[in-house]
């Protein structure tokens, strides 16, 4: 039977949910719920009405993005729709805002195509994160993503911009919006900071696409009703996520994913929903015997890599995260443990075709648009 170790949650969330069991706090977050609503609906106005200013960057740009703050699968879908894209013959450069990246520069080349320029610390995980799995694709961050749009433009000539968690950023123009959902978690009901919602759910008719990762998940189905009755028009997908490597931390080598098979695991994950990977773990039959959970986008110390090796030890099991977290453990070292890393990737499976010929399709006429396009 797995053991989670509840690890306290991020300060502002801790909050939250104390204030969730108060009456008074509820209303009081109630309240500023519908004061970020009325701050959200007059953004947007000002934006359609184009009192607020859009820059349109000389190519095509996808943006993949979601309407909750937390974890609903972008970047392994940025990863695997950058990948597709450049098998399809298109020039592609990622976007991201860099969250959590404390930088002297920005915007910033994380990654030049061949080689990673900036640490995590400096980008956040996540843009580091898509490097690692897109090594010959560049990687730009920028809290204005057109600014970095055009640092991308300028070094490396891409046909094509794909943003990562770029559905609120509306002062950069883009042709195709794709909203991802995760399939394993309840439809939310409120806004900011009484619920999760970064906007309201009729937000969802400004995109053209949405992507259910782990598209067979318990809400799934529930999910794809609401979207459908707000907007009936748009396309709807499922990704499946998919283990696709398992390599050690410290030195890369690969193993079968048949290395966990009947093993004994010690899991620990800082990432928004860890319970799909420990889910995972089991699937490809490794016997989770403890977990530890830590809040997303944490910063591993080295008492940290202390502790779950110890208690690994005491477990007598073989320790594995994420790829997202051996990101963040960049710069330590298990000494005498072997740390294993499993990578994920979005399945489409029989859908693969149709989201890309639709993808390709919307590209093609945007390009049609842009004068001098390559």
């Amino acid at each position: 039977m797995t053991d989670h170790d509840n690890r306290p949650l991020p300060r502002a969330e801790r909050i939250r949910q104390r204030a969730l069991n108060q009456p008074l706090s509820r209303a009081g977050l109630w309240v500023l719920s519908l004061l970020f609503r009325a701050l959200v609906r007059l953004r947007l106005v000002l934006f359609r009405f184009h009192l607020l200013p859009r820059r349109r960057l000389p190519v095509p740009v996808i943006s993949v993005g979601n309407l909750t703050a937390g974890g609903s699968g972008k970047t392994p879908l940025v990863i695997a729709l950058a990948e597709a894209l450049t098998q399809r013959g298109y020039r592609v450069a990622v976007v991201s805002r860099g969250f959590g990246g404390r930088r002297s520069e920005d915007p910033a080349v994380v990654h030049d195509g061949a080689r990673l320029r900036m640490a995590p610390a400096e980008t956040g995980d996540e843009p580091v994160m898509i490097a690692e799995a897109l090594t010959d694709i560049p990687i730009v961050v920028g809290r204005n993503r057109a600014n970095a749009g055009q640092l991308a433009i300028k070094h490396f000539s891409p046909n094509l911009i794909l943003l990562d968690d770029g559905f609120q950023h509306l002062r950069l123009a883009r042709d195709v919006d794709i909203l991802t959902f995760h399939g394993d978690v309840p439809p939310e009901r409120h806004l900011l900071p009484l619920g999760l919602l970064r906007e309201p759910w009729r937000s969802l008719r400004r995109a053209h696409a949405v992507v259910i990762t782990s598209g067979r998940g318990r809400y799934a189905g529930e999910l794809e009703m609401r979207i459908r009755r707000i907007a009936p028009r748009i396309a709807v997908y499922h990704c499946a996520r998919r283990a696709a490597s398992l390599r050690e931390f410290s030195s890369g080598t690969q193993h079968p994913l048949s290395a966990l098979a009947g093993r004994r695991v010690f899991a620990f994950a800082g990432i928004a929903y860890p319970e799909t990977f420990f889910a995972m773990l089991e699937e490809l039959g490794g016997l989770l015997v403890h977990s530890m959970v830590f809040p997303d986008h944490y910063s591993y110390s080295p008492e940290d890599v202390t502790e779950v090796m110890s208690a690994a030890r005491e477990a007598d099991a073989a320790l594995i995260t994420t790829a997202k977290d051996g990101v963040r453990l960049r710069g330590l070292t298990f000494e005498g443990f072997a740390c294993l890393i499993l990578d994920m990737r979005c399945d489409f499976g029989a859908e693969a075709d149709h989201l890309l010929h639709e993808l390709t399709a919307r590209i093609d006429a945007a390009a049609d648009e842009i004068p001098g396009y390559l």
